[in-house]
């Protein structure tokens, strides 16, 4: 799995992202001074803001300094436009077949992860 994938499955996870609320973010909705993360149209179409863990920005920054993403923060093949949520789910099902993991796996477990983890344990990613 590449920086990218990685990065972006950490997102799900740690910040509790909808698919398309991450592949839409831009390099200015990450604020790295108040470490939230800007949720420019959510459910909705609703703005809203999550949390942004150190670990988390680590790895976005090195996903950034491998990349250099101008404006969008996960470009896609073609020029300008993001990632492709099919791409995720790929990417997914691609780590299911390690061993060890038996259960289905696609970015929506990840953030209902998330929410379980923060809601009734302490878990870090």
């Amino acid at each position: 799995m590449n920086t990218k994938h990685r990065a972006l499955l950490a997102l799900y996870y740690s910040a509790g992202l909808r698919c398309q609320e991450a592949l839409d973010l831009k390099v200015t909705d990450i604020d790295n001074k108040r470490m939230i993360i800007n949720i420019r149209e959510g459910k909705g179409k609703f703005p809203r803001q999550v949390m942004l863990s150190p670990k988390l920005l680590e790895l976005l920054r090195l996903c950034w300094r491998w990349r250099k993403p101008t404006d969008c923060l996960f470009p896609g093949e073609e020029p300008g436009q993001p990632l492709k949520a099919n791409t995720e789910r790929v990417t997914c099902q691609k780590l299911r077949e390690q061993p060890g993991i038996s259960k289905p796996l696609s970015p929506h477990v990840l953030r209902n992860a998330s929410a379980y983890c923060t809601t009734f344990q302490s878990c870090s990613f």
